[in-house]
């Protein structure tokens, strides 16, 4: 069981490293171990990574199959946590292929679902995948009133990576909005 976890997170490593063949290979074999042993939660969570991976690299379909898959196990398992990651990820491929009332929907379906879990971090996350949605469709300030909510759930969960991520997407809707001082403001906050 122990041994699925540690090649799925020994792939995270290689994909943020930038060793996507590398870590490809070990999601695919993680997948293959925790299924093996029944260990539905991190065939999921695994899935996730590889979606992400595959989305990254351009290969959407085999991305959209294995969140959708994910989504699949998430439910037979009832982990609303996981379900609205996946979720999440499904959204931004969706928003990503121009299929922007799904994107909108799934992501909806994933605030709630995170939400539920009360995971804070991935909601912060999810309602700034929201806010570009939003964005994408000149929904300007709906997109900067979920930015701003999602900078306050953030900041309270301690997450700087999607702050900073958060604090860039608010400072380019604000220069949008012709806020220039604002826009600056935030912009350098994003980068500190």
């Amino acid at each position: 069981r122990g041994e699925g976890a540690v090649l799925g997170h020994l792939a995270g490593i290689w994909s943020t490293g930038g060793q996507r063949a590398e870590a490809e290979a070990l999601f695919d074999q993680a997948i293959r171990v925790d299924r093996a042993c029944g260990n539905r939660r991190d065939e999921a969570s695994a899935l996730i990574n590889l979606a992400i991976l595959h989305n990254e690299t351009g290969r959407r379909e085999s991305s959209e199959r294995a969140s959708l898959h994910a989504i699949e196990i998430a439910r037979e398992i009832e982990n609303p946590r996981i379900e609205g990651l996946a979720a999440t990820n499904l959204a931004n491929l969706y928003k990503d292929t121009g299929r922007i009332e799904q994107a909108k929907a799934m992501c909806e379906r994933a605030l709630a679902l995170l939400r539920k879990a009360g995971d804070r971090r991935a909601e912060g996350f999810a309602m700034g995948s929201l806010a570009n949605i939003y964005s994408s469709t000149g929904r300007i300030e709906q997109a900067r009133a979920l930015l701003v909510s999602a900078l306050k759930t953030l900041k309270v969960v301690g997450n700087p990576l999607f702050i900073g991520i958060v604090l860039g997407n608010l400072g380019e809707i604000e220069g949008q909005l012709g806020r220039i001082r604002q826009s600056e403001k935030m912009l350098r906050q994003s980068i500190d």
